[in-house]
């Protein structure tokens, strides 16, 4: 379901996946991430949390850990993150979030 959407909306993204993947520059057990739509969709929902004067939170995954998603995250407009476990809230603080 999630690819059929990701191919529709931007198979620009999967070929670029694919060919770092078949590069050998994507480690093991590695996330490729479109930050700039990261960025964009946090931007979005900051901006119905501010709408709905609610208080918004990334749920970061393990994603926190990559301090690239937590900037795109925060550019976007959200500073606060939930963490799930102490690897992902080390990481989501080091990289500046709340």
């Amino acid at each position: 379901m999630f690819l059929d959407v990701l191919r529709r909306r931007n198979p620009a993204f999967i070929e670029a996946a694919i060919g770092l993947h078949q590069q050998g520059k994507l480690p093991a057990n590695a996330y490729v991430l479109d930050l700039d739509m990261v960025e964009r969709n946090a931007k979005v929902l900051k901006q119905e949390a501010d709408r709905l004067g609610l208080k918004i939170f990334a749920m970061t995954k393990q994603v926190g850990r990559s301090s690239s998603f937590c900037k795109a995250v925060m550019r976007g407009g959200i500073e606060r993150a939930v963490a799930v476990d102490m690897a992902c809230a080390r990481a989501t603080h080091k990289a500046g979030m709340k």
